[in-house]
This record gives structure tokens, sequence and C-alpha cells, in this order.
């Protein structure tokens, strides 16, 4: 199995996991956002689907 085949595998879990969890998303963008501060220039951190871009 290629390094990347499970994410493209199991992408619409993956979504539909954030989309029944909202209120653990949002807590989790606000801890990236208090941990990483000032994002104007941009924030990757594998982006995969783009959830978690800042």
């Amino acid at each position: 199995m290629a390094k990347i085949e499970a994410f493209e595998n199991y992408y619409l879990e993956y979504e539909e996991w954030f989309e029944k969890n909202h209120s653990l998303y949002q807590a989790e963008l606000k801890t990236l956002k208090t941990l990483v501060g000032d994002v104007s220039n941009g924030f990757e951190i594998g982006i995969g689907t783009g959830k978690f871009a800042l």
C-alpha cells in the first residue's frame, strides 16, 4: 500500500467524522489558533483536505 493510499481510500470517513463531531472540531481549531498565533503568512501541517488550513 502506498503511503497516501489509506488517505485516498478513507477521505469520506475522515470528513464525516468532523461533521459528526463538530464541537470537538471547533475546539481543535480554537486550540491550534491559540498555539500558532499570527498566521497572516499562512500555516500548514500536512493540509490534507484543508480542515486545518490556518
